[in-house]
C-alpha cells in the first residue's frame, strides 16, 4: 500500500516527514493520493442535510461517493471514495495544535483505507516476537502510558493510536500505522529518558494543558516493525488508590462492544459489515483483558507478558 502526500506548504511538509518519516519511500505508483493545503479561510461549509452532524465542531455530506467533512475549527476534507482521493484544507489553528494534523490526515485516510480492506481500530499496538498486544481506550485511559512502558522494555511499536486490521482468510493481521507518540506531562515525568522531550517548549498557541508529541525513534531506535499476529487486547483503567496494576479477563462480547464506538464510522454504511466483522474476528482470536492501572508503570511489561501466548 503505498500512499502519496504531496503539499506546496514547507512547513506541513516537514511535519509530514517526520511523522511519516519511519515508512518512506519513493518506488512505486501510488494507491491513494493525499493533497494537503495551509488556508488561511477555511472553505465555506456546504449547503444541505449532512449526514453526520456535531453543531459547531463537525458536519459531513455525501454526495455520490464524495465526502466533505467540515471540521469548523481545524479545516474541511474533500475525499473521493471512487478514486482514493483526499484534499484538505487546514486551519492556522490545526497546524499549531498537537495531534490534530495526524488526526486530519487520518480521518480522511481511513474511508479510503477500508476500500483497500484495511480497517482502523483506535489504540496503541506494540508487539514481541511477531505478537501484538492492542491498548484500546478512551483519552485519558492511560494507552500511551502502558505503551511507553512497552517500548523501553524493549517491545516493537506499530502504531500509537490507529494500527490497522486486515485478513486474509482466517488469519488475522495487525498492520503499522505511522504517526507520533502524545502524552501530558505527567505521564511522560514517569519515564526517566523523557527529560529531552520535556525540556522541548510547548506551543505558544497551545491550551494550558497540552499534550508534547514526539517521533518514538527519537528515544527508541529501530522501533517500528510492520505487521504482527494479534495476540492480546488490553482495555487500560486509571484505578485510584490501587498499588499493584492487575488483569481481570473480558468476554469476546465485552470486547467488541468497547472497540465499536472507537472504531466504527456511521456515515460509512456499505463499509459498516465488513469493519464489524473484522473487529468480530479481532475479539474471538484475541484474548481480552481490563487492565487496572496503578502507579507501578516499571512492572507493566512483566504484567503484559502474561497475556501473550505460552506465557
Amino acid at each position: 500500500m503505498i500512499v502519496q502526500i504531496q503539499t506546496a506548504d514547507a512547513g506541513i511538509a516537514e511535519r509530514i516527514g517526520v511523522i511519516f518519516g519511519p515508512f518512506a519511500s519513493a518506488d512505486g505508483a501510488p494507491d491513494i493520493m493525499v493533497t494537503l493545503h495551509r488556508a488561511a479561510v477555511l472553505p465555506a461549509m456546504p449547503t444541505g442535510t449532512p449526514v453526520t452532524f456535531e453543531e459547531g465542531r463537525l458536519a459531513y455530506f455525501l454526495h455520490d461517493q464524495r465526502l466533505i467533512a467540515h471540521f469548523t475549527q481545524w479545516g474541511q476534507l474533500r475525499i473521493d471514495l471512487n478514486t482514493l482521493r483526499f484534499e484538505a484544507f487546514l486551519s492556522e489553528a490545526c497546524l499549531a495544535t498537537y495531534s490534530v494534523l495526524e488526526d486530519m490526515v487520518i480521518i480522511g485516510l481511513a474511508p479510503l483505507l477500508r476500500r483497500r480492506r484495511l480497517f482502523t481500530v483506535h489504540a496503541f499496538a506494540a508487539a514481541r516476537a511477531g505478537r501484538a498486544v492492542l491498548i484500546i481506550g478512551d483519552i485519558g485511559a492511560g494507552k500511551t502510558t502502558t505503551g511507553i512502558s512497552l517500548l523501553r522494555a524493549g517491545w516493537s511499536l506499530l502504531s500509537n493510536d490507529s494500527p490497522l486490521l486486515a485478513a486474509d482468510g482466517s488469519d488475522l493481521e495487525v498492520v503499522a500505522y505511522p504517526g507520533l507518540l502524545s502524552a501530558f506531562d505527567d505521564s511522560l515525568a514517569r519515564f526517566p529518558e523523557m527529560a529531552p522531550i520535556l525540556a522541548d517548549p510547548l506551543s505558544p498557541l497551545g491550551h494550558s494543558r497540552q499534550k508534547r508529541t514526539f517521533a518514538a525513534e527519537r528515544l527508541y531506535p529501530g522501533v517500528w516493525t510492520k505487521t504482527a499476529a494479534p495476540a492480546a487486547l488490553c482495555f487500560p483503567q486509571i484505578t485510584p488508590g490501587l498499588m499493584i496494576s492487575a488483569l481481570e479477563p473480558l468476554s469476546a462480547q465485552q470486547a467488541l462492544l468497547a472497540m465499536i464506538p472507537q472504531s466504527i464510522e456511521n456515515w460509512d454504511k456499505p463499509l459498516i459489515p465488513q469493519h464489524l466483522s473484522i473487529l468480530g474476528h479481532l475479539a474471538e482470536a484475541a484474548p481480552a483483558f481490563r487492565l487496572l492501572l496503578a502507579p507501578d508503570v516499571e512492572a507493566l511489561p512483566a504484567l503484559l507478558s502474561r497475556m501473550l501466548p505460552g506465557a
